[in-house]
């Protein structure tokens, strides 16, 4: 991947076709390998999380907690611990708990794996359960390092990540990179975000197959339209500013790193 310059974003449908060539899987523990503050926290994590005793002495322990919540994107929530705690402890199949009552997945997703309301700490002495847990990690992180080049990147990463588990269109619409990638391929206005729910459903439908979610081809194509979106939008800025997007790439090529993950 690359190291930006300056804040100039590289151009991200070229970029975007070279990873898509990968495994991103491979790509994602080959970073984390190479990467000496992933591989520290990973290891710290292994080593400390079948220790802890309760429910408390996790979310007691910050960097615990900052590996979870980043394995799963949520790495904003450690700023509102008492609700994170509540959404992590409470019961799944209850259909009142917080963590079901959120729009976003992720929280049900992270509520539904640690089990801490039902089972307290008894999947952190599960290595199949950690092993999960740190792949969870290492793409996250990946797919940060890879916004650092280019938010479009990581954007697109995730919902290739994700867009296979949605069932149907109000999962794309409560989860808000998914739904941000649809209306920016889409060009649907921002602002429709303010309207009814079915009346973004409906727009949604027209243009998004959702029978369409697991054909990695239709997936794939769609993302090459939001990765080409996005860089006319960046290069319409550049040149708001007088920086063009060739001359940030060709300053990358001539003296910046290449480390692209294949």
């Amino acid at each position: 991947m690359f190291d930006g310059i300056g804040g100039i974003q590289v151009p991200a449908f070229g970029l975007y076709q070279r990873l898509s060539k990968g495994d991103t899987a491979k790509q994602a523990a080959q970073f984390a390998a190479q990467n000496p503050q992933v591989k520290k926290e990973i290891e710290y994590f292994r080593q400390k999380a079948a220790t802890v005793k309760s429910v408390d002495e996790f979310f007691k322990d910050q960097r615990l907690l900052k590996f979870a919540l980043s394995a799963y994107s949520l790495e904003a929530e450690q700023q509102f611990p008492a609700r994170i705690q509540k959404i992590m402890t409470s019961d799944p199949k209850d259909p009142k708990a917080l963590a079901n009552r959120m729009i976003d997945p992720r929280y049900s997703e992270i509520n539904k794996d640690f089990q801490f309301g039902k089972q307290g700490v008894a999947n952190l002495k599960l290595g199949k359960f950690i092993d999960k847990v740190v792949e969870k990690y290492a793409t996250s992180e990946y797919e940060k390092k890879l916004g650092e080049q280019n938010p479009a990147l990581r954007e697109a990463a995730y919902f290739k990540r994700k867009i296979g588990e949605v069932k149907d269109v109000y999962q794309i619409l409560g989860d808000k990179v998914l739904r941000g990638v649809v209306f920016d391929t889409l060009g649907i206005p921002a602002e429709v975000a303010n309207q009814a729910l079915e009346k973004q459903a409906d727009l949604v439908k027209k243009g998004f197959k959702l029978d369409k979610v697991k054909d990695k081809a239709y997936v794939d194509n769609f993302l090459k339209r939001f990765v080409a979106a996005r860089d006319r939008e960046q290069a319409q800025e550049q040149a708001n500013t007088g920086f063009s997007s060739g001359n940030a790439a060709l300053s990358l090529f001539s003296g910046g790193r290449l480390n692209i993950y294949v």
